[in-house]
């Protein structure tokens, strides 16, 4: 039916009615995004991933430190001298830190149910910064990604339209993750934590509305 209709419009020629059918379709793709958001946060947890999490907003558990110089190292980080000094920046809206010449880290305490899932991604949301590193352990492992707009697209752990890092998360455990972001523009970073089919769900939504 709504085929038909749009046909229909066509057929008429009239420009109202096609400025109507263009109000439609754009009704038509926000109401889709808004019905998938709102399964997404019928489904998000506060801060501790379990069986049913698909999708995990990270903005409440962000920490930060600012590295004015540029110059700390993941070593300095875990040090107590600097460990110590991360600070939770209030709000609900992604952060933002302008225009700046500083470093900027981040750490992310994510804890895990033993029924969860191990396998994340990670998905900052501003594909404009100039670079983003991930740092996080498993064991005595240390992982270390990098990504951002100064990367060759080829050389990205995930193949996304953001900057997306793949993250294991052992279940029954509490993990650190720390990011480290500099960028000549502007320092916006909105994080999720997706599955992976959370993910795909999501980008087939976002390109669906683009075609309608």
């Amino acid at each position: 039916m709504p085929k038909l209709l749009f046909g229909h419009f066509f057929r008429q020629g009239n420009p109202h009615n096609k400025i109507e059918l263009e109000k439609m379709r754009l009704v038509l793709a926000l109401c889709l995004l808004l019905l998938l958001n709102f399964g997404f946060a019928q489904a998000q947890t506060a801060n501790v991933l379990d069986a049913q999490t698909t999708y995990l907003q990270l903005r409440p558990l962000i920490e930060v430190l600012e590295d004015r110089s540029g110059s700390l190292e993941f070593a300095d980080i875990e040090s107590s001298r600097y460990n110590k000094n991360f600070v939770a920046i209030a709000g609900d809206s992604d952060l933002n830190f302008g225009y700046s010449q500083s470093t900027y880290w981040l750490r992310l305490k994510i804890a895990s149910d033993v029924e969860a899932p191990g396998k994340w991604l990670l998905e900052v949301g501003y594909p404009s910064l100039d670079q983003i590193d991930l740092f996080t352990r498993k064991g005595d492992m240390l992982i270390h990604q990098k990504t951002g707009d100064l990367q060759s697209f080829s050389t990205r752990e995930y193949p996304h339209r953001n900057l997306v890092f793949p993250v294991d998360i052992t279940p029954g455990t509490e993990q650190s993750i720390y990011l480290r972001v500099s960028s000549e523009g502007s320092l916006t970073l909105p994080l999720k934590l997706w599955s992976t089919t959370a993910l795909h769900t999501n980008d087939q939504a976002i390109y669906s509305s683009f075609a309608l």
